[in-house]
């Protein structure tokens, strides 16, 4: 009697402990996925960025991808590099005109 009672106390810390691995699995949110939806933010304001910072940013998401492969792979990334080469494609011409007034003039 002793032993089955046991045995339905175990069967239910068995399935109890199952339900929570279970839940806890749907809900694992990967980590990397985080700071890529943080750079995509960063990479949006880049057109307004120095070219030095572009760069610097640039090399901030290479050493990530660098220790962690598998973010090339999230559809973040292909947008975080879009922004990236849109922001290095600008071309910004200061121009000063005789009057001493400065023209600018982006592409």
């Amino acid at each position: 009697m002793v032993f089955a009672h046991a045995g339905k106390a175990f069967l239910c810390l068995c399935l109890c402990a199952f339900s929570v691995f279970f839940m806890s699995c749907e809900s694992y949110e990967d980590p990397s996925h985080t700071l890529l939806e943080g750079y995509f933010h960063e990479s949006e304001g880049l057109k307004q960025a120095s070219n030095d910072s572009i760069r610097c940013f640039s090399e901030k998401v290479d050493a990530f991808t660098k220790c962690t492969p598998s973010a090339k792979n999230d559809p973040l990334y292909t947008k975080i590099q879009e922004n990236i080469r849109g922001a290095m494609l600008q071309l910004q011409l200061n121009i000063e005109d005789d009057w001493g007034e400065d023209i600018y003039i982006h592409f």
